[in-house]
């Protein structure tokens, strides 16, 4: 995906992952968000315009403590 990225966690996971999506819609009207559930886990995927990719690279990357 060159303008996207895919990421899946257990379903657990998937009010938190709801949350952020709400978040980032906030302040980043331009990235698309879709989550998809399926068998005990949750695909959260992100799409932005092709110069936006760099945004979900650092959405998406851990920081340090």
């Amino acid at each position: 995906m060159d303008t996207g990225v895919r990421v899946t966690v257990p379903s657990e996971s998937a009010a938190e992952l709801a949350g952020l999506v709400v978040a980032e819609q906030h302040c980043c009207a331009f990235l698309d968000f879709i989550l998809a559930f399926d068998r005990g886990t949750v695909a959260l995927t992100i799409t932005a315009p092709s110069d936006g990719r760099a945004l979900i690279d650092d959405l998406i990357t851990p920081t340090a403590p």
